[in-house]
């Protein structure tokens, strides 16, 4: 499949070809006697299997084939009618079982980038435009995670708050019951789902853009996070309210949606105001535009204008990075709820790290307490001035190692006018416990 867009802003259509995994029979009995080999510190597949099989490692160290697919190709559009392949050069690379590529501006810059959605173990990629011709791929830095068996993808605007979204489907089942009929070998993919870079789940996911180059996965608060075997969605005005809904489809692999922008005005018989940012920077506006209308717009032709910058990506936000806790590392044992109770609607036993916040010193801030899983202590940390923070004490926690700690509450439990803390322990194999911090002086 072929995804077209002026990913250099020159004013022509370049495209990105993504591929998928093709075999023969005959070919299945070659793979099967296909043998690793492990030079230069790493497992390597022999060359005429690259685009058949890959190799990840296990979290034991031990190597595990993958499904993987042919290369993709970028070309670069010469404007004279022939492309150039730029695949190499622009730091695009991978070979997995493509399903889908949607060209959006994730992060607001006017430049387009590029997500590719992968089939299998082979992660997806968000390709960042560097606007100079190449690409990164930042997915591990933006989003939390991603679909396993990722298929369909669109962009839009699903909060009206002038940035765009983005959704990645998979083929998660709508009912308990063909979840637990179709869910797989847990045993056999459980390492998987457990060590992946970034993380891959088997549901859809809804990225809902934070302003920042951090998205926030919001599938279940949207009630989107299972639709069944998921090929294809489109993000469209459906009822002409102005909110943008979304359509999934059972088929549809490998289709194109028309280059046609509908919005719907809901009771307002009037567009006031519509105005055209054009990816090269040029902006046009126009006005009192009548509804239940084709318009057709044409850039101006003129040179385009580089750097371009969208309202949307420049507003300042209510909030900044910080990294007054980056040094708090909670880690998470693998744990297989569904060998335990098979019949779970989803895993209960990774809802951490709880977190409390109570003037622990008495000294007129907020300190922080942060809760370990099993096999990790919670760790106090006391504020040390503006944006600083401490470790507190750990006594009072080791004792209590073994317990996943889930809800954690300060609060004066024997009036005596300091914070206690009451951590509720979860995991199903915990019980409650009330721990007292008294905390006199320097700790």
């Amino acid at each position: 499949m072929m995804a077209f867009e002026d990913y250099d802003l020159d004013g022509d259509l370049d495209g990105y070809l993504l591929t998928s995994h093709i075999v023969t029979l005959a070919r299945r009995d070659q793979i099967k006697k296909c043998r690793l080999t492990f030079r230069d510190n790493r497992w390597q597949v022999p060359d005429e299997f690259l685009e058949v099989i890959d190799v990840v490692i296990k979290p034991d160290g031990t190597p595990a084939r993958i499904k993987a697919g042919q290369y993709d190709h970028l070309y670069r559009n010469n404007g004279d009618g022939t492309f150039t392949d730029v695949t190499r050069q622009a730091g695009i690379g991978g070979n997995g079982v493509g399903v889908s590529a949607t060209w959006w501006d994730f992060n607001g810059d006017g430049y387009p980038d590029l997500y590719v959605a992968n089939d299998y173990k082979k992660p997806d990629h968000l390709y960042r435009n560097n606007e100079d011709g190449t690409f990164t791929d930042v997915i591990r830095e933006t989003m939390p995670h991603t679909p396993f068996y990722s298929m369909g993808s669109d962009a839009g605007d699903v909060n009206n708050d002038g940035r765009l979204d983005f959704m990645g489907t998979d083929m998660s089942a709508t009912t308990s019951y063909k979840q637990k009929v179709g869910m797989g070998e847990m045993e056999k993919d459980g390492w998987f789902l457990e060590s992946s870079e970034p993380r891959q789940t088997m549901r859809n996911a809804l990225y809902l853009s934070s302003g920042t180059e951090r998205f926030m996965e919001i599938a279940y608060l949207a009630g989107l996070a299972s639709t069944d075997w998921t090929w294809t969605i489109r993000f469209a005005d459906l009822d002409n309210d102005g909110w943008v809904r979304y359509v999934t489809l059972a088929r549809g692999f490998m289709s194109a949606g028309e280059p046609v922008a509908h919005f719907g005005l809901g009771e307002d018989d009037r567009v006031e105001t519509l105005t055209v940012r054009w990816p090269s920077g040029h902006v046009q506006q126009f006005e009192d535009l009548a509804p239940d209308r084709l318009y057709t717009i044409n850039e101006p032709p003129l040179p385009p204008q580089k750097g371009p910058t969208s309202e949307a990506s420049s507003a300042a936000t209510m909030f900044i990075p910080s990294d007054a806790l980056q040094f708090i590392d909670h880690l998470e044992m693998p744990y297989d709820d569904f060998e335990r109770q098979p019949l779970l609607p989803q895993r209960m036993s990774q809802l951490g790290p709880g977190i409390a916040f109570g003037d622990v010193d008495g000294d007129g801030d907020e300190d922080v307490y942060v809760g370990g899983a099993a096999g990790q202590p919670g760790m106090l940390y006391l504020r040390d001035g503006p944006g600083r923070f401490r470790w507190g004490t750990l006594d009072p926690f080791a004792a209590d190692t073994s317990c996943e700690d889930m809800a954690p509450l300060f609060f004066d439990a024997d009036a005596d006018g300091d914070m206690d803390l009451y951590v509720v322990s979860g995991g199903g194999w915990s019980v409650n416990r009330v721990t007292r911090c008294c905390v006199t002086g320097s700790t």
